[in-house]
């Protein structure tokens, strides 16, 4: 698989913007109706701690919506209809009467990875 650079770029502004929306959250002024304490302290989420980003090896769900938004994948679906894929890296795409078997066409890999598709 490889590694789309417009999505990588995506995900880093995503990660950016939500890391500089939890800091200025954070050290917001002291409107907000909370408890009266400290104001130096920094609480960070860590509910998006990843193990890895093998797409092969990853079982937690934010680490699946990461490897989503980063790697091409042979088949994909257009908007909500989930019933029929269609081709992303694939040229094209066949699906036997029989759930057991389908058939995809490849082209060959770019010299370059980063040409544009």
């Amino acid at each position: 698989m490889s590694v789309n650079p417009r999505r990588l770029r995506v995900a880093a502004l995503a990660l950016a913007a939500v890391s500089t929306a939890s800091v200025t959250a954070c050290t917001a002024g002291s409107g907000g109706g909370g408890a009266a304490g400290p104001t130096d302290t920094l609480t960070v989420n860590t509910s998006f701690v990843l193990k890895t980003l093998d797409p092969g090896r990853v079982y937690e769900a934010t680490g699946v919506t990461t490897t989503h938004a980063l790697y091409d994948t042979l088949l994909t679906f257009k908007g909500s209809d989930v019933s029929k894929p269609v081709p992303e890296l694939a040229e094209s795409y066949e699906a036997s009467p029989t759930p057991r078997r389908s058939r995809s066409s490849c082209a060959r890999a770019s010299s370059s990875p980063t040409a544009p598709r």
